[in-house]
């Protein structure tokens, strides 16, 4: 396990009593939403996070009607291909737990359908669901990197011990055909 500095560890913990919480009530592993915030912030010392408070990088160009934040205009890398600086909005919070409202909301209502029910198909399987992050929009959005960035979302997870969070949801497995009939099992999300 990489050793984490002592701000960023400072960040785990913070994000862990902030932002777990809304994971939990959102029905989401909180495992994946860590991996993500770490994964993606650097453990909160990412340029980006500094600038929006939101540690999963999250843009939001103006036809995302979808998903509400506030904005704020920074600079960024186009593509991989041409490296190209390009300015785009990215999400603003003034919270971690904000920040990942914003996450549940970004996933709960991804547009591609059949995405979205993929990633919600494996709520109660952190590390499928963190490995299905690529598919609604997080990391680099080519399929060569959506391979990669899965493989480290969940080498994050698993390093740094995510899993613990999501004991809950052992319990829930017990559960799960009350869940269906509910709408919130394995077979899918919020109806």
């Amino acid at each position: 396990m990489p050793t984490l500095t002592a701000d960023q560890q400072a960040f785990v913990r913070k994000m862990v009593a902030e932002a777990v919480p809304v994971a939990l009530g959102n029905m989401l592993p909180p495992s994946a939403l860590l991996a993500c915030a770490c994964a993606e912030s650097g453990f909160g010392t990412s340029a980006i996070f500094r600038k929006t408070g939101c540690p999963f990088n999250l843009q939001k160009p103006d036809h995302y009607k979808w998903i509400k934040c506030d904005v704020i205009k920074l600079p960024t890398i186009g593509s991989d291909a041409d490296k190209k600086v390009v300015w785009v909005n990215f999400c603003k919070t003034k919270t971690l737990a904000e920040a990942a409202q914003v996450w549940c909301d970004w996933i709960t209502n991804w547009p591609y359908k059949p995405n979205r029910e993929r990633i919600l198909k494996q709520r109660l399987n952190g590390d499928g669901f963190t490995r299905t992050l690529p598919w609604v929009g997080f990391g680099t959005q080519t399929e060569a990197f959506r391979k990669k960035n899965a493989e480290d979302f969940a080498k994050v997870r698993t390093e740094q011990g995510f899993a613990v969070h999501d004991l809950p949801f052992d319990v829930l497995k017990a559960f799960n055909p009350l869940l269906n009939v509910i709408g919130l099992g394995a077979a899918g999300g919020r109806r």
